[in-house]
Order: structure tokens, then sequence, then C-alpha cells
């Protein structure tokens, strides 16, 4: 059993996954398998075969798009390893000694979550490090901002036992994800250390859909978080529902810029 599984989904990107693979295959600490999931790219193969120059890799095949929660999904399902990181195929690893530095956290116990630092590239310069407050439960369920699945460090069997899955086929997938996973956690610790490089703003990518798109995928972020009423800790319902408000508030603003692009040129 290896130590970590990294999920990279593809869907895309042949311009950028080349470099996601090579900042893992570069990394010092070799105990890792690397879960590529190619989720039917339309590019005429481009994304496909940049993959396929690279050796050592699961390459997982989707037979129809699933999005990146089903491309995740996936990957959760072959992955061998004792924790998962999900690393998106336009961002990298921050260094080579990343692996070493959160395996160091781990140590020999079981960790649920590992929380991660991460540093935004590209449209905005910024980086977040988790730290003793912005941990904290009731923190990170009703007011961090920053609710993404690739900043956590994951124990595959605590995701397995309790049954926790990615939304497939809309965006903002990480929201009920790492909301539930928080909520069930017996134990994390916390990598004070940036182990992401995000790219934001690539054209095309998940972030920059359409607005349509993302006003109906809110609706159905809300209706994904009101299903978790009964499958996390009691304790945690106030802050479901403060998670709940926050998206409404958010499809407010989407749908104010969704008649901003019908009538405003």
């Amino acid at each position: 059993m290896p130590r970590f599984s990294i999920i990279m989904p593809t869907y895309n990107v042949a311009d950028y996954v080349g470099n996601s693979i090579i900042s893992v295959q570069e990394q010092t600490f070799k105990d890792y398998e690397l879960i590529v999931v190619e989720d039917c790219s339309t590019d005429n193969g481009k994304t496909l075969n940049t993959i396929k120059k690279f050796n050592s890799i699961k390459l997982v095949q989707n037979k129809i798009n699933k999005g990146l929660g089903g491309a995740r999904n996936e990957g959760i399902k072959v992955a061998q390893g004792e924790y998962i990181i999900f690393l998106d195929s336009d961002d990298i690893l921050y260094n080579n000694q990343v692996l070493a530095n959160i395996n160091n956290i781990i140590a020999n116990r079981k960790i649920d979550i590992v929380y991660m630092g991460f540093k935004f590239v590209g449209n905005r310069d910024l980086t977040i490090i988790p730290n003793e407050d912005n941990c904290k439960k009731e923190y990170k369920l009703g007011k961090d901002k920053y609710t993404n699945a690739w900043s956590k460090c994951l124990r595959r069997e605590f995701i397995l036992e309790n049954d926790i899955w990615f939304p497939t086929n809309v965006i903002y997938e990480d929201v009920p994800f790492v909301f539930r996973a928080i909520s069930l956690a017996k134990s994390y610790e916390i990598a004070s250390f940036i182990t992401h490089v995000y790219t934001s703003g690539r054209p095309n990518s998940n972030a920059s859909k359409n607005q349509f798109k993302q006003g109906r995928d809110t609706v159905t972020c809300i209706e994904n978080l009101s299903n978790l009423v009964d499958k996390i800790d009691p304790k945690d319902i106030d802050l479901l529902k403060m998670r709940i408000a926050e998206q409404k508030e958010r499809l407010i603003v989407r749908i104010d810029r969704v008649l901003d692009d019908m009538f405003i040129s």
C-alpha cells in the first residue's frame, strides 16, 4: 500500500497537465501512486497524448464525462494509498518536498484530515497558510471561504468508511464533500506550509464557466448541502445552515451577473 494516492482529473488541459505531472514525479518522497483520470477531453487527443508521454502513472479513462467531482470519485475508487491528495491538472505541487513534509506530519498516526497551505497565481496573488485559528472546526465549516478539496489530505479509509463522495457534473462540487468530511473527522493536523500552487483565472476552467451554469449549480450546491442534514454530526447543523445561507447569498450575486450579461453591453 503506497502512503499517498494523488488523484488528478484531466479535461482539455494539454498545455498544463505535463507540468502538474512533473511536479509529482519530482517529489523526493517516492511512496505514492499518481492516478490520472482522463474525463473525455474534446481536444482531439491532445490531453491524453500528453499524459501518455509519462511513465509510472495509473491512467483511468472515463467512458462518459463526469465533471471534476465525478472524475475524482473514479480516482478514489481505484486508489490504494493510505492518504489521498487531490491535484487539479492545471495546478502544481509547490516544491519537491511537499509529500515528504506531509508524511513527516502524519508520522505513525491515523489522521483523518491534514489541512494544507496553498498559493494562488494567475489573475490573483494570494497565499493561505493554515493555523490553529483557521483550522478550528467551527471556522472551517461556517466561515472558511476556501472550501476546496485539494487543500486537504484525507485518509482513504476515512472517506470510504463514511461514504463521502463528490457530486457529479456540477461545479462547486467541493462544498458538500468538504463540509461532510470536516464534520465527521475525528482528528486533524495542520501542515503550516504551501503544498499547492493554484492557477487562478485560466480560460475554460470550472471557475470561469458561464454565469447561467454558475447560478444553476449554486442551486444544486444548496440542495446537496441540505441533503447532509442526517449525514453529519448533529452538533454541526447550525454551521450547515450558515454554509447554506452563504450559498444563498452567492446565488443572488450570480443571478445579478446573469442579468448584467443579458441586458448590459
